[in-house]
């Protein structure tokens, strides 16, 4: 199972003592990182934890602009389904997850962030669209807003019962 046992909130202080790009993330997972590959098997089995439960992944895709020493522009595409991005992903929303649950089950007045399931008659599966900007919106078709309120309540997109925001947003 891939529940908590027993989550608490304490203080604390992370030291970092090593950053990674994104880049440098993906390569040490190609080449099997001990601890790193762990953290990924977990991120990936939450993932597939949280599609059986309804969920479902909308792809992103980020544009980054960086000018050259001449001058230039180079435009950067970058998809949010690398192993690493997806691996801190995953992470963010299991942390909110849990931190949600906290707060629902200890009665914390909290800010919930909750979806409404996805109109019914919406196409579900669009893996006969290439992917795409036509894809993506496809995708998006039916989905209802999502909303903050004091009672917690489920999120159908990411397939939870429960979530808060409590990490960057993602």
């Amino acid at each position: 199972s891939l529940e908590l046992s027993n989550p608490r909130v304490v203080l604390s202080t992370i030291n970092v003592h090593t950053r990674y790009s994104y880049d440098e993330v993906d390569d040490l997972l190609e080449h099997e990182d001990k601890y790193l590959s762990l953290v990924y098997n977990i991120a990936c089995a939450r993932e597939a934890q949280r599609m059986v439960q309804g969920g479902f992944k909308i792809h992103r895709k980020e544009i980054y602009i960086n000018q050259q020493e001449d001058g230039s522009l180079v435009l950067k595409d970058v998809s949010d389904s690398s192993p690493a991005r997806n691996t801190i992903g995953e992470m963010m929303i299991y942390a909110n997850e849990v931190m949600g649950a906290f707060a629902r089950d200890n009665e914390i007045p909290f800010l919930f962030r909750s979806q409404p399931p996805r109109e019914e008659g919406t196409p579900g599966n669009v893996d006969h669209i290439p992917e795409g900007p036509a894809r993506d919106f496809a995708e998006r078709q039916g989905l209802k807003p999502s909303s903050v309120s004091l009672e917690a309540a489920p999120h159908s997109t990411l397939g939870l019962p429960v979530y808060t925001q409590t990490t960057s947003p993602i």
